[in-house]
């Protein structure tokens, strides 16, 4: 066989290995999946008792917004009720989370008293959000560690508007605390 002959038979086999070799890491390299933003189901749990701690019968999925039950009374124009939200993750890895306020019966007809809500959402004295209810949106610092190892607590304080008018009188509103997580 002459050398030319030869060289041809190791060269071409080896160029269709380095052709099918590029031709797998390009395929593989076009079929990743990128797993960041994947929603989770936390769980959460909310009372209007001052320095309220969650236990194990207060936690119930986020997927449904979480209610709190507030005293009776119609605070007073530029009044305040305080709440205490605490959430916690059930994924097996860790997750980051949103807090963000709706509106459970939204007036069409009439102002609605929700839209004129002051919101603060706070965790450990740190004001996370400020503003008006339909708006406010906290993005927790951190992670939530995985499989409900620990929780974090959130104060929120909502404020009614002090108009100087009887605009408001005997409105009443609710507000739902809504939280969504992610992976980061």
């Amino acid at each position: 066989m002459s050398p030319y002959r030869r060289t041809a038979a190791f060269a071409v086999p080896l160029g269709l290995l380095v052709a099918l070799t590029a031709a797998q890491v390009v395929h593989r390299s076009d079929t990743a999946v990128e797993f960041t933003g994947v929603t989770f189901a936390l769980e959460a749990a909310g009372s209007a008792t001052a320095g309220w701690e969650p236990v194990e019968q207060d936690w119930h999925p986020s997927t449904r917004p979480v209610t709190v039950e507030v005293p009776d009374h119609t605070p007073a124009p530029g009044g305040t009720v305080d709440v205490r939200v605490a959430v916690r993750n059930t994924a097996g890895v860790p997750a980051g989370a949103v807090v963000t306020l709706s509106d459970p019966d939204p007036s069409v007809d009439a102002p609605d008293l929700f839209d004129a809500l002051h919101v603060q959402i706070a965790e450990d004295g740190v004001v996370l959000a400020e503003g008006p209810a339909p708006e406010v949106l906290a993005v927790l610092p951190g992670d939530l560690p995985a499989d409900r190892q620990g929780h974090r607590v959130l104060d929120i304080r909502v404020q009614t508007p002090a108009t100087g008018d009887d605009r408001w009188a005997g409105v009443r509103t609710g507000v739902q605390v809504v939280i969504e997580g992610t992976t980061r």
